[in-house]
């Protein structure tokens, strides 16, 4: 006897054709399919907002990303500070 091979689609799918019928736990339908209820109810959330299409994996990249600044004041003050010719000293005290 072969194994029976089923995809995360498939499982989604069979999920949510139980939920939507009558008189059923969903509760307890996640339970069975062993999902939490957050995800269950997540699940069937999209399949209302599309069809069967919507069941399919998402990319779990985030949508923005937060880019930190690459420089620092010690190197903002190497930028801005006049440079001195080669073997001279700045000389950074007033007369």
């Amino acid at each position: 006897m072969p194994w029976n091979e089923t995809s995360a689609v498939d499982l989604r799918r069979e999920f949510v054709t139980l939920a939507r019928c009558e008189d059923v736990n969903i509760r307890g339908l996640c339970r069975r399919f062993g999902i939490s209820a957050k995800t269950g109810y997540k699940l069937l959330k999209r399949f209302a907002q599309g069809d069967i299409e919507a069941l399919t994996d998402r990319s779990r990249r985030p949508c923005r990303v937060r880019i930190k600044p690459i420089w620092h004041w010690s190197s903002l003050y190497l930028i801005c500070a006049p440079s001195a010719l080669p073997g001279e000293v700045a000389n950074w005290q007033s007369d």
